[in-house]
């Protein structure tokens, strides 16, 4: 068995303090390890502080011994969303709506589509806070991320219905800010039914899309 120090070390070598640190993360740094062995190593580690329990699943290396400075959002977004400069996911729902300034509410669960994920849609719960997790249409990268959003939110608008004057300029906005081009456009929405090109072009946003 590893040294406290040196297991706790090796983590640290490749996580920085207080990042989510999933288990399997953790197997996969010590293959001359057995699964049991691993997880002796973890308890031990996690006696002297050197580790941190979040939730099942879920370590981290504390800042400060015996404080834990993560929370939902963080685990939420390093398994769904993206993490170290890469993206894997988007928030949707209520929570995007209301973002771009449709004053749908938050909703009882924030809703995510991500790559990571290969059900429809389900419901999971971190310390409290509610999720609805499904999985993505197409790949969601770094480099389609924002374009995959404005599909998204356009296949969640209801048809015939015009997005608030508010959001109509946000979305413009971010179009812009984003340099969304029209192929980004065509390619997503070609994973999705026709209802997300159909209300691009109903609302003319899809004329302010280069």
């Amino acid at each position: 068995m590893f040294t406290d120090t040196k297991f706790a070390g090796r983590i640290g070598e490749k996580f920085g303090k207080d990042e989510p640190i999933f288990t399997s993360e953790i197997l996969a740094l010590f293959p001359e390890l057995s699964r049991s062995q691993v997880f002796k190593n973890i308890k031990s580690a996690m006696k002297y502080k050197l580790l941190g329990f979040y939730v099942r699943g879920v370590y981290y290396l504390p800042s400060v011994p015996g404080v834990c400075s993560i929370t939902p959002q963080d685990v939420i977004a390093k398994r769904y969303l993206g993490w170290g400069g890469e993206r894997y996911g988007i928030i949707s729902g209520n929570r995007m709506q209301s973002d771009f300034g449709m004053d749908e509410g938050s909703g009882p669960a924030t809703e995510i589509v991500s790559n990571n994920e290969t059900t429809r849609g389900r419901l999971i719960s971190i310390n409290g806070c509610k999720y609805i997790i499904k999985k993505s249409r197409c790949e969601i990268t770094s480099e389609n991320v924002y374009a995959y959003t404005l599909v998204q939110f356009f296949d969640e608008l209801d048809l015939g219905k015009a997005p608030t004057e508010k959001a109509a300029s946000n979305i413009e906005k971010f179009i812009r800010m984003h340099n969304i081009s029209r192929d980004q456009v065509d390619e997503i929405s070609g994973h999705f039914t026709a209802r997300p090109m159909r209300n691009l072009k109903t609302t003319g946003i899809i004329r302010k899309i280069g």
